[in-house]
């Protein structure tokens, strides 16, 4: 019986627990959620764009928009072969958690009215870490 419930008691833990891009994602579904908007749908490809920008931000200690590697987002989905008719991008750095960020972005209105964009319907996000400082990124696209 207790093997049952350490089990139970695991699958829990394990069901509430997500990655900070997923949790970045879905505390941005819920505003738009309370916005009367629909949920932004997590495209994979968008999001290996977005990890690749935040880790390049943290391998090359810059915070921008402008990558010295990638160039600009879009350049970076160009080149990712992700065609879109309209795209916007968020980052943020310093903040350790997903709830920090979308409170920052949501106080900003040029990142509010990305994440309340109807425009919008796929998302994908990155976060990095070196250890000190964290770096995130959220490229929104319409295909």
């Amino acid at each position: 019986m207790r093997k049952i419930l350490l089990i139970v008691a695991l699958a829990l833990v394990f069901q509430a627990w997500t990655y900070p891009e997923e949790e970045l994602i879905n505390l941005c579904n819920e505003i738009r959620r309370e916005h009367d908007l629909p949920p932004l749908t997590i495209n994979w490809e968008v999001a290996r764009v977005a990890r690749h920008k935040t880790e390049d931000m943290s391998r090359h200690n810059y915070f921008g928009h402008d990558s010295p590697v990638y160039g600009s987002f879009r350049d970076m989905l160009k080149n990712f072969n992700i065609p879109h008719s309209s795209a916007g991008e968020n980052i943020a750095s310093g903040s350790n958690t997903a709830r920090a960020v979308v409170d920052a972005w949501m106080a900003s209105p040029g990142h509010r009215r990305n994440i309340l964009s109807e425009s919008f319907t796929e998302a994908g996000a990155g976060y990095s870490s070196n250890g000190d400082f964290h770096y995130w990124s959220l490229i929104l696209l319409k295909p």
